[in-house]
């Protein structure tokens, strides 16, 4: 579904060099947002609250949190390109690792290189909250019915 500042029929536009490892298109339809089953993903310059998501990673069968960099269009399938929220450093202590029923977890404000998913991957949001300049609180917004 295409949204305000989305245009109608997107136009191919160059590959970002931080994202040209990962294709083999040199020119891909980017967009800024995209809604499935209600709910809206944009890219991290377009609305940052939601760019924050909680995804599976290819190679972990952890939930990660991560922030959505490019949202694009290739053969018919829609692609994020998303960072994770890197590990808080060793020696960190967590005070919300007692809590198992408030989802909250410090992480670095590091992010990681871009990897690809595809939307089925992400899990729901996240919250962010800045805890000091090294690190941030992760809260994960899964929706329960």
């Amino acid at each position: 579904m295409l949204l305000s500042d989305d245009q109608p029929f997107p136009i191919l536009l160059p590959v970002p060099d931080d994202l040209r490892p990962l294709i083999s298109s040199s020119r891909l339809k980017f967009r800024a947002r995209f809604q499935t089953g209600g709910v809206v993903f944009s890219r991290h310059s377009t609305h940052i609250g939601n760019s924050l998501i909680l995804f599976y990673p290819q190679d972990c069968r952890d939930a990660t949190p991560g922030c959505i960099k490019y949202i694009y269009e290739d053969n018919g399938s829609i692609w994020f390109a998303v960072q994770r929220h890197l590990p808080a450093p060793k020696g960190t202590v967590d005070p919300y690792r007692h809590y198992p029923y408030f989802p909250a977890r410090l992480y670095s404000t590091s992010l990681s290189t871009i990897e690809l998913i595809p939307p089925s991957r992400v899990l729901s949001h996240v919250a962010r909250w800045q805890f000091s300049e090294e690190l941030v609180v992760i809260l994960a917004l899964t929706m329960v019915s």
